[in-house]
């Protein structure tokens, strides 16, 4: 995306929902996961309807919760910014072959696309 996103989409998890429900101690990090899961949604969403987007945890969560007037228990957990892609667009690159490794039953023992290891 080129210059200021058009809009910004916090995801964010009221911790009071997500400790009362099951594992407390899980609770706390699941919603991570949760989090993650709905940010890459709202990507895929956006690239299919041709709108820019990008998203990041790189922020100060704190802050962002006192500058948007989000009571305690509410802890934002992601930024997605959508916005127009750029004309000048780096085409994206390929995975190394090395990175593209699946194994099979146990760690090192490569499975190949014929079913044969």
């Amino acid at each position: 995306m080129e210059g200021d996103p058009s809009a910004m989409i916090i995801v964010y998890t009221d911790l009071s929902v997500a400790l009362s429900n099951g594992n407390k101690a899980h609770g706390y990090w699941y919603s991570r996961v949760d989090a993650g899961a709905a940010a890459e949604n709202i990507h895929l969403a956006a690239v299919d309807l041709g709108i820019g987007s990008a998203f990041f945890t790189s922020m100060s969560a704190e802050g962002l919760r006192v500058l948007l007037g989000m009571p305690e228990y509410c802890r934002p957990e992601i930024v997605v910014r959508l916005g127009h892609p750029g004309a000048n667009l780096a085409k994206p690159k390929k995975a190394l072959p090395e990175a593209n490794v699946v194994y099979l039953d146990k760690f090192g023992v490569e499975w190949e696309k014929d079913g044969k290891s």
